[in-house]
């Protein structure tokens, strides 16, 4: 077992806590992104972690750019970084060898991703949480699609593609798991068997159909959607 720390001292870390990393493509370059949500300073913000050397190098900004405090991080292929953060109405990229950052804005304003997963063309799929609705960022068009979810309050915490025609999400406010046609436009709701809260979402992407994995965050339980029926 190893332990990695960041170089801050712990009264400055606050509220703030580390919330997400993703190692997926540590094979590139030896590095993983991890981020400290709520906290401000020299703690918040996205870091790159040189695991070879235990190094965290904070991910900075020239003087006037967008905010980008992330609340979810999310590596391309290239080991690129995706940063989403719910009350910011843009997706950001950061590359992972200069650590140039490129901020994209929605077309809905105040509509924000929460967290999210990348394709097998890393493209990004996201819960618009503020917004109630899915997004989908492609690297290649820079351009930011939105589907809005049929029911009001659904509030999509976190999405993810089945690399063949469905995107899957649900949210921590009502008892629907969504799964969305990206081909036709049509959504189809499932009624969860009770009330659950959902902070992250799984597709298992074998078989004729994808189906969906929860966590329920409050419930002590593990539920899986599995569709008969396309």
């Amino acid at each position: 077992m190893e332990t990695f720390k960041p170089p801050i001292r712990e009264s400055e870390f606050g509220d703030g806590h580390l919330t997400m990393i993703d190692p997926a493509f540590q094979h590139v370059d030896g590095k993983l992104w991890a981020n400290v949500a709520f906290a401000t300073g020299e703690a918040g913000g996205t870091w790159h972690v040189d695991l070879a050397t235990n190094t965290w190098t904070r991910v900075t900004y020239p003087p006037g750019s967008p905010l980008a405090l992330a609340y979810d991080v999310v590596a391309d292929s290239k080991n690129n970084m995706y940063g989403m953060q719910m009350n910011n109405d843009k997706i950001w990229v950061t590359n992972g060898k200069t650590l140039e950052t490129v901020w994209y804005d929605f077309p809905t304003k105040g509509a924000g991703c929460r967290r999210g997963h990348l394709d097998s063309q890393d493209r990004l799929w996201c819960g618009v949480f503020h917004g109630n609705g899915l997004a989908m960022f492609d690297a290649k068009t820079k351009k930011i699609t939105e589907w809005k979810v049929p029911t009001s309050w659904t509030r999509p915490y976190d999405a993810q593609f089945d690399d063949k025609t469905y995107v899957w999400t649900a949210g921590m406010d009502n008892d629907l798991a969504v799964r969305l046609n990206v081909q036709t436009g049509e959504f189809t709701e499932y009624l969860l068997p009770h009330e659950t809260n959902v902070r992250h979402v799984e597709v298992q992407k074998s078989g004729a159909l994808s189906s969906l994995w929860l966590g329920d965050q409050h419930g002590n339980t593990i539920i899986r959607v599995e569709p008969l029926v396309p």
